[in-house]
């Protein structure tokens, strides 16, 4: 049994090096499209600020928590506070309490956030029809798939998200039955 447990370690599996290829794939382009977009001067935001800002313009009028935010995007709950607050000084988000739980801020995007959005995106109006010109359709072909890829892995049994999304619906459970 040793043997064939180093013998995977030496010759990973075929098939997890392709999940792994794929990972770093997608890594790698959504690096070399922000740099792209940065230099187009489409906005003064950060990479993460305007990530923060587009995920707030496309979720419904409710808002969205901070938790929900730092889950949606992979970075810290620390950072995310510290982006939230960048963005409510701005005056492109506002906050206001959750009616079921008026500890928790849903964050929703102000029409000055979404004027910043619009204006980015006139901005890069020339620098998207070139990458329309040379790739065809592949954005519209390949935004499904790269959104049911994380649907697939974010909704996994076995997915840590999955698993903290649960834990923590447990402990609300919990506390509301005390």
């Amino acid at each position: 049994m040793r043997s064939s447990q180093s013998d995977d370690r030496k010759n990973p599996p075929c098939v997890a090096v392709k999940w792994v290829e794929l990972s770093e794939q997608i890594s790698q382009c959504a690096r070399l499209l922000r740099g792209e977009i940065s230099p187009h001067g489409a906005t003064t935001l950060s990479d993460a600020e305007f990530s923060l800002l587009w995920i707030c313009a496309a979720v419904s009028a409710g808002g969205i928590s901070q938790k929900e935010l730092s889950t949606t995007t992979g970075v810290s709950p620390a950072h995310i506070s510290g982006l939230v607050e960048q963005l409510r000084t701005k005056g492109f988000l506002r906050g206001r309490r959750a009616t079921a739980d008026r500890r928790r801020r849903l964050w929703q995007i102000t029409p000055e956030g979404r004027d910043e959005i619009h204006a980015a995106l006139a901005r890069l109006g020339r620098w998207a029809k070139r990458m329309d010109e040379e790739v065809g359709g592949l954005p519209e072909q390949l935004t499904p798939l790269v959104r049911r890829l994380a649907l697939s892995i974010e909704h996994r049994e076995d997915s840590p998200v999955c698993n903290a999304n649960e834990a923590a619906a447990s402990r609300g459970r919990k506390r509301g039955a005390a």
